[in-house]
């Protein structure tokens, strides 16, 4: 009896240190003053980034952009600074195929030389257009309702803002500060921001446009019965439709807002990885009134 008593009392001792230990364990590593202790302050200190990134929702171009923010933080969690950066851009195949649009009268099949244009499998469009015309494709072609068209070029020119360069104040707010194992076996360490910014962008704006220089309509309705449209140019008239053709790009300065989230990954004591994801509205801007687009930002940085 006394040994069974004995067994209890050696469990209930084992049981109790155990649990002391994993309290003490928890009190050490696991409380709001041990998170606290940052290794990686800010408060008072300059931070500066460079980042590389792109837009993300533009249909008809592409923008890659170099930019770059100097933060001072007057507290752990808050910071202002400036922003700036550039944009270079260049065309997808979608502007390529409505600023060169073929209208082929002569068939009804996709895969005519609309289609091949549309499709990026012909650089040279003037060439295309101008074989078909040779091989006899001018023919009119009658249409239901009486009226008729010969084949043009009758491209389609779209309102297209293409991004220069920006400059800006920048709030920073860092809420979230956090460690974490990395491949279980090293400490990480990391924080998750918002940004809110206002600046300028400057921009150059390319205007609808929906008449060739002569005035020739480039698309339009066919209303009476018994006529031949003059819809669309000539191929021959390389001048009036593709880039030639494009309406001069005219010089915009915008006021924008943006609002951003990223997360910074520290290391080497004064460096971070950081990427973030930003939405840019402009307003003011012609023809549209607002134009709004999405960013995504990687780069490097370090405090000072």
């Amino acid at each position: 009896m006394v040994h069974k008593i004995s067994h209890y009392m050696i469990l209930a001792l084992v049981t109790l240190y155990a649990s002391t230990a994993t309290a003490q364990y928890r009190k050490a590593v696991e409380t709001k003053k041990n998170v606290l202790r940052k290794k990686y302050p800010k408060i008072k200190k300059i931070e500066v980034d460079i980042n590389g990134g792109a837009i993300l929702n533009q249909a008809y171009i592409t923008s890659a952009g170099v930019g770059g923010t100097i933060t001072y933080f007057w507290k752990e969690s808050w910071g202002l600074g400036i922003e700036g950066g550039i944009f270079i851009n260049s065309d997808k195949s979608e502007r390529v195929c409505i600023e060169t649009f073929y209208n082929d009268t002569s068939t009804d099949d996709v895969s005519g030389a609309t289609g091949k244009v549309c499709a990026g499998q012909y650089e040279d469009v003037e060439s295309i257009a101008t074989e078909d015309l040779n091989a006899g494709n001018q023919a009119v072609r009658d249409r239901p309702d009486g009226s008729s068209e010969t084949a043009n070029m009758g491209p389609a020119y779209v309102p297209i803002r293409t991004k220069k360069f920006y400059a800006g104040l920048n709030f920073t707010w860092s809420p979230i500060y956090g460690k974490q194992l990395m491949l279980l076996s090293n400490t990480n360490y990391f924080d998750v921001f918002f940004t809110f910014a206002g600046g300028a962008m400057f921009s150059d704006f390319h205007a609808s446009k929906q008449e060739s220089e002569p005035g020739k309509v480039y698309r339009q309705t066919r209303e009476s019965t018994g006529s031949t449209t003059t819809a669309g140019v000539s191929p021959s008239q390389s001048e009036l439709y593709g880039i030639d053709g494009r309406p001069d790009a005219l010089p915009e300065i915008n006021g924008y807002i943006h609002l951003g989230v990223g997360v910074k990954y520290h290391f080497l004591k004064v460096m971070h990885l950081q990427i973030a994801l930003k939405n840019y509205t402009l307003v003011g801007t012609q023809e549209t009134g607002i134009d709004n687009f999405v960013t995504m930002w990687a780069g490097l940085g370090f405090r000072l």
